[in-house]
């Protein structure tokens, strides 16, 4: 701030509005004040006494002690940023890694089963599998009542091909 006792005055007559947060050129905080009545005046009241002591009751060079120690907490917050940004994105890249490596043992895993002949959830790649049928063939039935008599009706209605498979590990289910 270029003077501090211009800075207390418009605190102490404008704080409210945050008009010495603008003029400190804190642009945010004058946002915040200007929208909160100086955070609801408790926060006025605060910037008062502190920029009343350091206009008034310290020295210049207890003020230029502050302002140092001041912008050293400034500069050691955006390094603690820098680092914590930089540890997100190493996070981010490792999972991106474990991703494909997982993806690629899916996809080997599908391939020797394709290759094994081995049947699979074409949604989960689960090998627990079910063959459900619902459903009885009356045409069939028939077909086979006309051809081999009852047992031929018994063995017609129950093969029907209307049946589906399911898979016990997502429950999804789909026709052969």
């Amino acid at each position: 701030m270029k003077d501090k006792k211009i800075g207390f005055y418009l605190c102490l007559l404008l704080g409210y509005l945050g008009i010495h947060k603008y003029y400190e050129r804190q642009i945010k905080q004058g946002i915040l004040y200007t929208l909160t009545a100086g955070l609801f005046l408790i926060g006025w009241i605060v910037d008062c006494i502190t920029l009343y002591k350091v206009a008034f009751k310290m020295s210049a060079e207890e003020v230029i002690e502050r302002d140092r120690i001041l912008l050293e907490k400034a500069k050691e917050k955006e390094l603690l940023k820098g680092q914590r940004r930089s540890q997100a994105k190493e996070r981010a890249m490792l999972k991106r890694e474990q991703y494909k490596q997982d993806f690629l043992a899916e996809k080997n895993r599908v391939a020797q089963m394709k290759k094994e002949k081995i049947a699979f959830c074409p949604k989960c790649h689960s090998t627990s599998l079910t063959y459900v049928n619902k459903r009885l063939s009356i045409g069939r039935a028939v077909v086979g009542d006309i051809v081999a008599g009852v047992p031929g009706a018994i063995l017609g209605g129950l093969s029907s091909k209307k049946g589906k498979v399911k898979c016990l590990n997502c429950g999804h289910s789909w026709k052969l």
